[in-house]
């Protein structure tokens, strides 16, 4: 899972003892087309959509020796609503709700069509993040 130069930069200023905060909910969002490490991509917008809050806690995530966090619980958008969120390519994590900082995004491996009244799920123990 690439981070973004955010992300970089705030890890960066971290080994300058620059105090830097990190977000205590992170928020998952789909694309339609990815984003990039500068930002950028086709979030979906529209027909029921939102950003899914999971709190940055180890009862959300694991942790191992070698840096891999892993979810612990699914995380499930509500179903689309009136129309289809189209092809799902990318999963971006982000520091609020609605714009601000993209944080890091991973590529799928296989694509999914979201139609109405489908949703989007991350079973547990499928968002690994590698630092």
């Amino acid at each position: 899972m690439p981070f973004s130069n955010y992300s970089k930069n705030k890890m960066g200023k971290t080994f300058r003892a620059d105090a830097e905060t990190w977000p205590s909910t992170l928020y998952f969002a789909a694309y339609t087309v990815s984003p990039t490490v500068a930002g950028g991509g086709t979030e979906v917008s529209g027909y029921g959509y939102a950003r899914i809050g999971v709190t940055n806690s180890s009862s959300n995530f694991t942790v191992s020796s070698t840096g891999l966090f892993t979810n612990t619980g699914a995380i499930t958008w509500a179903a689309a609503s009136g129309g289809s969120w189209g092809t799902i390519v990318a999963i971006g994590i982000f520091d609020s709700l609605s714009g601000d900082h993209l944080l890091a995004f991973h590529t799928l491996i296989s694509s999914k069509t979201i139609a109405d009244t489908d949703q989007l799920n991350i079973a547990a123990g499928n968002m690994d993040i590698q630092f």
